[in-house]
């Protein structure tokens, strides 16, 4: 029975989500990539509704840290096992890991592993796009093959978020590269997929999440707002989400009761302990010094971005999405973007940030002048995925990575640690934890969420109220000072 046959719900700070018959319940899932963002986001958003989810297998290398697991609620512990699995490793090996773990039965698989090489020394962001191809994929498909070796008697969804996303070189942009990704994600996923036979599995439904570099995003303008039905710009350069999408579709094609879902969300916003892939961690990191440094917070970007529309997608209302995907009969073998659809300004954030962190000098807006320290270009004329144009430019007065690169900061964030006892030193590793930083103040495109609105989706959140509770959960995590207030402003 469809979700519209039923009222609307609210969880905290997100509103009007979908719910279920009361009928659907005892479902078992399986997320993979669960300790990073968009798998440790579902996690809690399947966990919303006990009742429903009974059981759920979350797989990575590495256990949860006990920081994000104090995150959950208390019966959480009770539904969660974990199963360690490197999807690098043969579709045999894989399968082998989940015979050990005894999996009676499983409904959805959720996919989020990834896996990012650095690029080459001075190359730039997603340079290496050939190897994340064949990397994500393999992954992907050797999960896949396991699964059917494995002793698992029923698999109804799966949602894949595994991913992998190794430094850059010293020097170079993130995702530049870009062949890199593709080899070590696209590997993964070839796993994952050639497992599932080897288990003799047929689940209800695989979900893999990729993103809006689907777009070509990250290699100039794009159409705007941004359609699922939009032709992909494969010939611009190695994409490891097509790689994967490509291997799903025709791991579906071959075994017709399994259905698949593709989810593709921009920057996401998220608690979690792997802070180098969270884009608007830094943010809070810089107030955090500013404030201990008694000076302004100093906009790093330029004028033409400031007061520049942007879109977040919060990883919790993402699971929310993806949960209501995999139920929905209607929405089966089908891409949807995942946007907060609350539009938020820099100008707006960060009178916010002066105000959570105790910013008592308070801001300065971007400078208009041409003292201009670096400048990110995405594109080359002539190849871009909007056909035509010029390349995409943004400026830096400075960078978050150079800012950070300052001793003076690195202290005044010791000075920080001490007093509130945080475990988390992101100037150990500036490229590593501040570069997303620095890519989130590209002008990012407007996803549209029509195809999902169309089909039943009223699930929404305040993207500035989702970032305040990140901030606040990852101060309970250790990684930042708690913030001088209670709430945030809400866009209102």
């Amino acid at each position: 029975m469809s979700s519209q046959d039923y009222p609307l719900r609210n969880s905290g700070i997100y509103h009007n989500l979908p719910q279920f018959s009361p009928a659907i319940s005892g479902l078992t899932a399986i997320i993979t990539g669960a300790n990073g963002i968009s798998g440790f986001g579902t996690l809690r958003a399947l966990l919303d509704s006990p009742l429903r989810w009974s059981k759920i297998y979350t797989i990575s290398r590495s256990p949860p840290p006990d920081s994000m697991l104090r995150l959950l609620p208390e019966h959480a512990l009770t539904k969660i096992q974990f199963i360690p699995i490197d999807f690098l490793s043969p579709p045999t090996t894989i399968a082998a890991a989940l015979n050990s773990a005894n999996i009676k039965t499983v409904d959805y698989i959720f996919y989020y592993t990834y896996a990012q090489p650095p690029p080459e020394p001075g190359a730039g962001a997603w340079s290496n796009d050939a190897q994340l191809v064949t990397l994500n994929a393999s992954m992907f498909s050797n999960f896949l093959s396991a699964l059917n070796s494995a002793n698992i008697k029923t698999v109804d969804y799966i949602f894949y978020y595994t991913y992998a996303q190794p430094p850059p070189e010293p020097g170079a942009g993130a995702w530049s590269n870009d062949a890199q990704l593709v080899t070590l994600n696209a590997s993964m996923f070839s796993n994952f997929l050639s497992a599932l036979p080897l288990a003799s599995l047929t689940p209800k439904r695989i979900l893999l999440q990729t993103g809006a570099k689907n777009y070509g995003a990250h290699l100039g303008p794009v159409k705007e707002p941004c359609c699922e039905s939009d032709p992909q710009p494969r010939d611009l350069a190695p994409n490891f989400y097509y790689a994967q999408e490509d291997l799903l579709k025709a791991y579906s094609e071959r075994n017709p009761a399994t259905g698949w879902n593709v989810i593709r969300p921009p920057w996401i916003v998220g608690a979690v302990a792997a802070a180098a892939m969270n884009p608007i961690f830094p943010f809070a990191v810089y107030a955090a010094v500013q404030a201990q440094r008694g000076l302004p917070l100093v906009f790093p970007g330029s004028v033409e971005i400031w007061n520049e529309v942007a879109h977040r997608a919060t990883a919790v209302l993402t699971g929310f999405l993806s949960e209501w995907v995999v139920l929905e009969k209607k929405c089966g073998d089908q891409a949807f973007n995942s946007q907060d659809t609350s539009p938020v300004t820099w100008t707006r954030f960060w009178e916010e940030l002066v105000r959570w962190f105790g910013v008592e000098r308070g801001f300065e807006p971007p400078k208009t002048g041409d003292d201009v320290a670096d400048e990110l270009v995405l594109g080359e004329e002539g190849r871009l995925p909007l056909g035509y144009g010029l390349p995409q430019k943004t400026k830096y007065h400075f960078t978050l990575t150079t800012w950070a690169a300052d001793p003076s900061n690195a202290a005044a964030w010791k000075e920080i640690m001490n007093q509130h006892d945080l475990l988390h030193d992101p100037f150990a590793d500036p490229a590593g934890n501040f570069t997303f930083g620095d890519m989130a103040l590209n002008r990012d495109p407007c996803l549209s969420m029509n195809k999902a609105r169309r089909l039943g989706w009223t699930g929404m959140v305040d993207t500035l109220e989702a970032i305040f509770e990140m901030y606040q959960e990852m101060g309970q995590m250790g990684y930042l000072p708690l913030m001088r207030v209670g709430e945030a402003k809400a866009l209102v």
